[in-house]
């Protein structure tokens, strides 16, 4: 009962360390940088329109009744499960919080680790509610979901900034829109095989929010538009729909 309440509390607790940092980080600002005006200062081609990172809002949300849910735990599912979540969930929010710390100082290296270990978290949440959870896990599996996708895709805009930092070729040159229309084709595979995995769209839908905002951030630049990474945009998004949707039917036609 004691570790049960001690846990309970963790969880809480990180959880609004998070929502409090997040807050801080942009109308203090930290470090006296907005999150945005520093994405605004790497200008990859990989990073979406402003109006795209708008899901963070709904992430938190939807965090918020995840930790709400926790607390009202009456022992209906295993201690040691029950345990794991917590652990792992106050993990992310650690690493989500460094960050926010790295990110704003312009520690781009080593805002790219603690995006991987921010990744890696939510990844085992989302494995563990996935392949343990019998029953009533659809929400807690869409939420963290949700989130893994959407810190998949921080995570390669974080890794293309950090390219665009080292300053070896032009932004917007021929050599960076065809290894951003790559990874976009690499980003739609692995979405692809998480979707099928997971027996969920999710995921992908996250990555299609994610090119639809990249295409508008296109459109909204002053230089003309390079058209080999809007049709590897719009391709990945129609690979990821189509696919998906097939891999699905015919693992409910086989089962």
């Amino acid at each position: 009962m004691r570790e049960t309440t001690w846990l309970k509390g963790t969880v809480l607790l990180a959880y609004i360390l998070v929502i409090i940092m997040n807050v801080v980080a942009n109308t203090l600002p930290l470090f006296g940088r907005t999150t945005g005006a520093i994405s605004n200062q790497f200008d990859a081609l990989f990073t979406p329109a402003g109006i795209t990172f708008s899901i963070w809002g709904l992430i938190y949300l939807l965090l918020g009744f995840f930790v709400v849910r926790f607390m009202t735990y009456d022992g209906s599912i295993d201690r040691v499960l029950f345990r794991k979540t917590a652990i792992w969930f106050c993990v992310s929010c650690v690493f989500n919080i460094a960050w926010l710390f790295a990110w704003h100082a312009v520690f781009i290296v080593w805002a790219m680790a603690a995006l991987f270990f921010l990744t890696h978290a939510i990844g085992r949440l989302v494995v563990l509610i996935h392949e343990s959870y019998a029953n009533g896990s659809g929400f807690e599996k869409t939420t963290f979901t949700l989130y893994l996708g959407w810190v998949s895709v921080a995570t390669i805009a974080n890794v293309t900034i950090w390219l665009v930092s080292l300053d070896l070729t032009d932004p917007f040159g021929r050599a960076s829109v065809i290894g951003t229309a790559a990874i976009l084709l690499v980003g739609a595979v692995m979405a692809i095989l998480v979707n099928h995995y997971l027996g969920s769209l999710v995921y992908g839908l996250v990555f299609i929010w994610a090119y639809a905002g990249i295409l508008l951030k296109q459109f909204e630049r002053a230089i003309p538009v390079p058209w080999l990474l809007v049709a590897s945009a719009v391709i990945s998004m129609a690979l990821i729909i189509g696919v998906s949707l097939l891999l699905r039917f015919r693992k409910r036609q086989t089962t």
